[in-house]
């Protein structure tokens, strides 16, 4: 339940069902992709940090590359986190400030306040119970409004049929990477992101590594998998029910709400003016869902903060006993800066993109690079070096270019038809706006800053495995990789090579020199590596 909460940010019961109301379903499609999640996560990743007992995925590594690729992996999850979280907080914070009129300025210090205050505390053991009776108000909240929501709408065969007419229900297989939304980008975006998420970052591997053993953390992974699928399911067909409530009067042209991040607050006032408290159930579940994504976040960031750098430059604090106090510190200290940029998000764009645009930055470039470290033995740390550079380089390079032109109106998604047609309410006509179309400018605009934001991450992850592989043999390494640090699906090259070396090693001490065996051996080593180059130039000679 902890694991679900961290994921089921106030993102993903606002933005996701604004968005599929105004581009359609296609992201329920990243359902698809959580089930091969599971399996990667359980059978790839997992068993090498179990099996290592880490206190921090970034000391991986140091062991498996060296200290300075760990300390600059650790610097962008930083940057990184504190960025995605202000985005997270700020949700809640809109969601509240509709409901009730209060400034989003006052209402982002108290959010980050209160969840200080106890990850400050308690600690993982706070982080994981109160993410796990958040996780209840959340789903309570999440279970009435889409119960009520979908009883108005005319039950889930009119949703349906609404939708399909609306263009809802329908896919793109378009291979147009400036396409906002593709089958193939969506599914692949998602199997990254949440591969990136669950296997290797701090805020679930420290709750993995909690559990007792392997199989335990295995069958954690599946429920949590199943749990994100119920959940996103729910989001999608809640965007779903927006669509039929107000299809042919849109809220935003009608001028109801000043942008579409504010449609899930306004459709839960909308049905609840004869249920009263719904309104507040429902915030209540949006503040749920961004304390325990904050909460997890400010635990894992202290414990980077302090295991790979402050516990690097003075190792004597782990003696004299301030460990505590440093790390209480470092979570007041995190939640103040991300209490500061919250402050700046709303003028930044619709949230579910930039949400993803930003997370993804980094995304790819730390699942390429731990997928070198654990499935590539021949990876060094110039190419793991240069791969996670030149990843991150890139996607940053277009993040920024893509939101300035965002920025200056150049750049624009065209949602698909809304209307007012319909519209019964006394709403005044200079009220109403029309949607604007993408400006004939945007195909002037250099082609990388048009590329959609779904495949960032798939950019970025292939990105760093491929020039972390070309760096990797062409600047060989002689370090040997310890066995323990390779995934299982692959340690069958570390037993090969070992039995080849053990094969080779013993046929030529033989006084008698069986040369079929010896011609058999050199017959497997060309078959090799080019590690193999000084065995085979034994076995020939």
């Amino acid at each position: 339940m902890s694991l679900v909460a961290s994921h089921v940010s106030s993102v993903t019961l606002m933005s996701v069902p604004a968005d599929v109301y105004q581009f359609g379903a296609m992201y329920g499609l990243s359902i698809i992709s959580i089930f091969f999640v599971c399996f990667a996560t359980s059978y790839v990743y997992l068993p090498v940090f179990y099996g290592l007992q880490l206190n921090s995925t970034y000391e991986y590594l140091k062991l498996r590359f060296n200290a300075s690729i760990r300390s600059y992996c650790s610097l962008l999850f930083i940057f990184n986190s504190i960025l995605y979280m202000s985005i997270v907080v700020y949700v809640p914070a809109l969601a509240y400030s509709q409901a009730t009129g209060i400034s989003i300025y006052y209402v982002i210090p108290f959010i980050c306040a209160i969840c200080t205050l106890y990850t400050t505390i308690g600690g993982i053991k706070a982080v994981v119970w109160t993410d796990t009776l958040q996780f209840i108000i959340t789903a309570g909240a999440i279970a009435v409004v889409f119960i009520l929501g979908l009883n108005k709408a005319g039950g889930i065969g009119n949703v349906l049929e609404v939708a399909k007419r609306g263009d809802r229900l329908s896919f793109d297989f378009d291979l147009d990477l400036t396409t906002r939304e593709t089958v193939f980008a969506v599914l692949m975006h998602w199997f990254l992101t949440y591969i990136r998420l669950t296997a290797t970052s701090p805020e679930c591997i420290l709750k993995f590594l909690a559990l007792p053993t392997l199989k335990k953390a295995q069958q954690s992974i599946v429920l949590f998998c199943f749990g994100i699928i119920l959940i996103k399911l729910i989001v999608v067909l809640t965007g779903l029910i927006l669509f039929t409530i107000y299809y042919g009067c849109d809220p935003v042209k009608a001028g109801l709400v000043e942008k579409n991040d504010q449609l899930v607050p306004f459709y839960v006032a909308d049905m609840a003016a004869g249920i009263p408290g719904l309104t507040g159930l429902f915030i209540s579940g949006v503040f749920c869902t961004g304390l325990s994504t904050l909460s997890a976040s400010l635990n894992a960031l202290s414990a980077t903060v302090y295991q790979d750098f402050i516990s690097k430059y003075y190792p004597e604090l782990d003696k004299n006993g301030r460990t505590g106090f440093i790390i209480k510190f470092l979570v007041v200290a995190m939640g103040a800066v991300i209490a500061v940029l919250a402050l700046m998000v709303e003028h930044l764009g619709p949230i579910l993109p930039l949400a993803i645009s930003v997370s993804s930055i980094t995304a790819g470039s730390f699942l390429g690079l731990f997928t070198l470290g654990m499935l590539c033995p021949r990876a060094n740390s110039k190419g793991a070096l240069w791969g996670i550079f030149s990843s991150t380089l890139i996607i940053g390079w277009m993040f920024i270019g893509s939101q300035w032109y965002k920025a200056q109106g150049l750049l624009k998604s065209e949602p698909k038809y809304l209307s007012v047609d319909n519209c019964t309410l006394d709403i005044s006509l200079t009220n109403i706006t029309t949607t604007m179309s993408i400006p004939q400018e945007s195909n002037t605009i250099f082609y990388l800053y048009r590329i959609s934001h779904y495949y960032y991450s798939l950019i970025g992850t292939t990105v760093c495995i491929a020039v972390g592989l070309i760096v990797s043999y062409a600047t060989k390494s002689k370090k040997e990789v310890r066995r323990e640090l390779i995934s299982p699906v692959v340690h069958y090259l570390f037993d090969n090579k070992k039995k080849m070396k053990n094969f080779v090693t013993s046929t030529l001490h033989k006084e008698d020199g069986n040369y079929r065996s010896i011609y058999k051996a050199n017959q497997i080593l060309e078959d090799n590596s080019v590690e193999m180059t000084e065995f085979r130039t034994k076995t020939i000679t």
